[in-house]
């Protein structure tokens, strides 16, 4: 399973939010059994638009994982975890959390050159 977020953000503060999230890397990355997750941003179209993708096998391996700002707190304090959250949701404009389910029998998979 997938939980996309897709976060729109006000293009004036991206440089602001994409330190933001320089940080939530550094402190997913200090996280014991930390998670993959993927990130993009838009490129072409109208305005700043981020993707998020955290994998997971069953629901419940979501229960385990730490709020981003417990996570924030805990890596740089209560009171700059705290401002660097705040500021975050600041930039955002709309945010959309998603989960979807991974269907091989509705997709189409490209063969991969060399194999």
């Amino acid at each position: 399973m997938i939980m996309v977020v897709r976060t729109e953000i006000d293009p004036a503060m991206a440089v602001s939010y994409e330190n933001y999230l320089s940080k939530l890397k550094a402190a997913q990355e200090k996280e014991p059994g930390n998670r993959t997750v993927n990130r993009s941003v838009s490129v072409l179209g109208s305005g700043v638009t981020y993707l998020g993708a955290n994998f997971f096998s069953k629901n419940a391996d979501r229960d385990n994982w730490t709020a981003v700002t417990d996570l924030m707190k805990k890596t740089y304090g209560d009171a700059e975890g705290q401002r660097l959250s705040e500021g975050s949701l600041r930039a955002v404009r709309k945010r959309e959390i998603f989960i979807q389910n991974y269907r091989p029998d509705l997709s189409r998979l490209a063969p991969i050159a060399g194999r």
